[in-house]
């Protein structure tokens, strides 16, 4: 099963049309759909929400193998617009901890840290990309 998170109903309605997903309930805010093999949070803005929403989604549909995918728009001090990147590096600053995630394909994707911030932002960093549900 493959378990996506993304904070917008613009941002997830391509991988809900690709996967023929249908709404199945939701939490809060938080909209979920199901298709073949996969479901989807639509979790809102912001990391308090993505939290909330991908921890609901993982409670009520508990999978020991599941993997997890958080999909979405981040801006880069560079990058062109419509590049795509692999965040192999998660940072906040609510959080001492920097996570590396597991990732079980070698893709064509860049791989880039990826910081998470509270509010939106116009100050990016030279080499990471930045959002708010990371």
């Amino acid at each position: 099963m493959v378990h996506f998170c993304i904070a917008l109903p613009c941002e997830a309605q391509s991988v809900i049309r690709k996967f023929g997903m249908k709404p199945c309930g939701g939490h809060g805010r938080a909209q979920f759909f199901e298709g073949e093999g996969t479901r989807l949070a639509v979790t809102g803005i912001g990391q308090l929400a993505s939290a909330i929403a991908t921890t609901a989604l993982g409670a009520r549909y508990p999978e020991k193998n599941a993997i997890w995918v958080n999909l979405g728009i981040c801006g880069h001090k560079s990058a062109p617009i419509g590049s795509c990147f692999i965040a192999n590096r998660l940072e906040s600053p609510l959080s001492l901890d920097r996570l590396y995630p597991q990732l079980p394909w070698k893709g064509d994707f860049a791989g880039i840290s990826l910081r998470t911030l509270d509010q939106p932002t116009t100050d990016y960093p030279e080499h990471a990309a930045v959002d708010m549900e990371g």
